[in-house]
C-alpha cells in the first residue's frame, strides 16, 4: 500500500489479492476546513488590493467623496479581519466503534476522518442544484457537510450489511472565551502546541477538569467580578465547536445498576422492603405509524412488532434531583420477579428500559413530600447489541440482507 500526497487531495493506491490496484483519492476533513479558513483570510487582502487599484469613475463625484468612501470601505474590511483573527473552529471528538467487537470504541478527532474526493463532488453538484446558489457560508458548509457525512458513512446500514452503522449525532456549540492577554496565545491553542508534540492536536480525555477550566469563558478568576482587568475586547476569542457522539452506546446500557449510577443513571423499581419509589405507572405511547417506522428500521421481527413503547409515571417520595433531562432506568425485574435470571427480556417488549425525565413534580405540604416523574421511553436493555455487531435490515424468514449501493455480490 502507497500513498501521495498532493496539496489537500491525497492518493492511496491498495493492492488486492488477485494482484489488481485500486486508486482512491480523498482528503481529510482538516485539510478542507484549513483550505477555506485560509482562503478567507486571503479574500480581506485581496479586497483591499482591488480597493486599492479602483480608480474614480466618471461621475460628480469629487476627489474627496471617492476617497472618503474607499476608505470607509477598507476600514469596514479590516473590521471584519480583525475579527475572524478572533474565530476559532474546533473539530472536536468522534467516537467510532470496532465493528468486529461493539464493545470497542476509540474517540479520533472530527478533523482526521478521510473523504472520498468522488463523494465529495457528488455532495457539491446536489447541494448547488438544490440551493441553487454557490455561495456558502462557512458554518452552513460545516453544518451540512458534517451532518450529512455522518448520516451518509455511519447512520446507515447498507455498506458491510450493516456491520458499521452506528447512531451517532452531529452537536455544535459557540463559546466566547478571554485570553491572558492581547498578544497571547489563547488557552486552547496553547494547550494544542504544548501537548500535542507535534501532531497539533489536543487530547481532551488528558484534560484535568477539577485543576482549572479549559477555556476562561468567565474571564479571569483574579479580577473583580471574574471580567478581564484590562481590554476586554481585544481578548475575545470566538469559537466554534463541533463533536459528535452516539446517541445511545451500546454496550453502556445492559441495565447494570452499579455502571449506570456511576454515569448519573439511577434505578427505580417496585416491590422493594426500601427506597424512595412509591408506585410505577406506564402509559401506551400512541405515535402515528409507530409500528411502521419499527418495521422500516429493524425489519421483520416476528411478534416483537406488535409490541408497543410505554411511558414510565413514577411517585416517589421528595427527589427534587430528578429534573428533566435526566436518564433513569425502570427495572423490568420489579414487575416479574420470575423473569429474574432468564432470558426474558422485558423491555425488549416496551415495559421498562432506559427513560429520559421530561417533566418531575414536586409537592410539599404538612406531612407530604412526594414527586411525581414522568419518563419517555428512550432505549431497551442491550437492544441490538451483539458480539459481532452484525445485526441489521434481516429477514428472519428468508436470513437475506437487502441490497444497497456498498453491496458486493459474487457470481
Amino acid at each position: 500500500m502507497a500513498e501521495v500526497s498532493t496539496g489537500a487531495v491525497k492518493k492511496r493506491w491498495l493492492t488486492l489479492g488477485r494482484g489488481g490496484s485500486y486508486n482512491i483519492t480523498f482528503f481529510y476533513v482538516s485539510d478542507i476546513i484549513d483550505l477555506i479558513m485560509s482562503g478567507i483570510e486571503k479574500s480581506f487582502e485581496t479586497k483591499q488590493a482591488q480597493i486599492d487599484a479602483l480608480k474614480q469613475p466618471t461621475t460628480k463625484m469629487s476627489s474627496f467623496e471617492w476617497e472618503y468612501l474607499k476608505t470607509a470601505k477598507k476600514d469596514e474590511i479590516k473590521r471584519k479581519s480583525e475579527q475572524f483573527k478572533k474565530f476559532r473552529l474546533v473539530l472536536g471528538p468522534i467516537e467510532i466503534v470496532n465493528p468486529k467487537n461493539p464493545s470497542e470504541s476509540r474517540s479520533i478527532s472530527l478533523g482526521d476522518v478521510p473523504v472520498s474526493t468522488k463523494y465529495f463532488n457528488e455532495w457539491m453538484a446536489k447541494k448547488i442544484e438544490k440551493e441553487e446558489d454557490m455561495i456558502f457560508s462557512l458554518a452552513s458548509f460545516v453544518n451540512q457537510f458534517l451532518g450529512d457525512l455522518i448520516n451518509d458513512a455511519l447512520n446507515t446500514d447498507e455498506c458491510f450489511n450493516g456491520q458499521i452503522k452506528q447512531s451517532t449525532l452531529l452537536f455544535h456549540t459557540t463559546v466566547t472565551a478571554y485570553k491572558k492577554s492581547a498578544a497571547a496565545n489563547d488557552d486552547l491553542t496553547d494547550k494544542i502546541i504544548n501537548k500535542s508534540q507535534g501532531s497539533y492536536r489536543y487530547n481532551i480525555d488528558n484534560y484535568k477538569h477539577f485543576k482549572e477550566s479549559l477555556l476562561r469563558i468567565s474571564g479571569d478568576p483574579e479580577s473583580p467580578g471574574g471580567r478581564p482587568a484590562t481590554d476586554p475586547l481585544g481578548r475575545e476569542i470566538h469559537y466554534l465547536i463541533y463533536y459528535a457522539g452516539r446517541s445511545q452506546p451500546k454496550e453502556k446500557i445492559h441495565g447494570n445498576k452499579t455502571e449506570d449510577q456511576e454515569r448519573g443513571v439511577f434505578h427505580y423499581g417496585i416491590g422493594k422492603p426500601n427506597g424512595i419509589v412509591k408506585t410505577i405507572n406506564f402509559q401506551r405511547n400512541s405515535v402515528p405509524s409507530l409500528k411502521m417506522v419499527r418495521f422500516e428500521q429493524e425489519g421483520y421481527d416476528g411478534l416483537q412488532q406488535l409490541r408497543e413503547q410505554y411511558d414510565a409515571v413514577i411517585k416517589t417520595y421528595a427527589n427534587v434531583k430528578a429534573m428533566p433531562g435526566c436518564y433513569i432506568y425502570v427495572e423490568p425485574d420489579t414487575f416479574a420477579p420470575g423473569t429474574l435470571g432468564t432470558e426474558i427480556d422485558l423491555t425488549s417488549l416496551g415495559i421498562g428500559g432506559y427513560y429520559m425525565i421530561t417533566k418531575s413534580e414536586h409537592r410539599f405540604a404538612p406531612g407530604v413530600a412526594e414527586s411525581s416523574i414522568t419518563g419517555k421511553w428512550v432505549h431497551s436493555k442491550d437492544m441490538e447489541f451483539t458480539t459481532s455487531g452484525n445485526k441489521g435490515k434481516v429477514n428472519k424468514e428468508s436470513g437475506e440482507r437487502p441490497k444497497g449501493k456498498c453491496s458486493v455480490t459474487r457470481a
